[in-house]
């Protein structure tokens, strides 16, 4: 396989980074239940706000997920992709609170389409 990588600060504030991995070998066909030789690629991408201008802000980012498919460029839902947002605040000195937001899918066999569900985490982190 092989793995290419881009990152471009768009402006001062604003950075874009996406990774393509294209990876072919022996995947499992559920249908066939038997492995099979295919294509197993993924796509990350991710842009990021340079937070060092906002006080108390650490990170703040938003991101797309698109794992193991054989065309990830197609951008059709599935159970591999994810949509995500990270932005954490310092709270003090040490202390960290991070606001994370996920939108995964999972298949509806009753309409025969993938269905959305979002989840949200709030984390705090201490360092030592």
């Amino acid at each position: 396989g092989a793995n290419i990588g881009f990152v471009a600060n768009i402006s001062k504030y604003l950075k874009f980074s996406v990774d393509y991995l294209y990876m072919k070998g022996d995947t499992w066909d559920s249908s066939q239940t038997t492995y099979v030789n295919d294509k197993n690629n993924s796509l990350y991408s991710k842009f990021e706000i340079d937070t060092s201008m906002i006080p108390k802000v650490e990170i703040a980012e938003i991101f797309y997920q698109q794992t193991n498919t054989r065309n990830p460029l197609k951008f059709k839902h599935n159970e591999n992709t994810l949509f995500g947002y990270n932005i954490g605040m310092s709270l003090a000195n040490n202390l960290s609170l991070m606001l994370k937001g996920r939108k995964t899918y999972v298949y509806d066999s009753e309409t025969e389409n993938y269905i959305p569900v979002k989840n949200t985490q709030i984390e705090t982190s201490v360092y030592f």
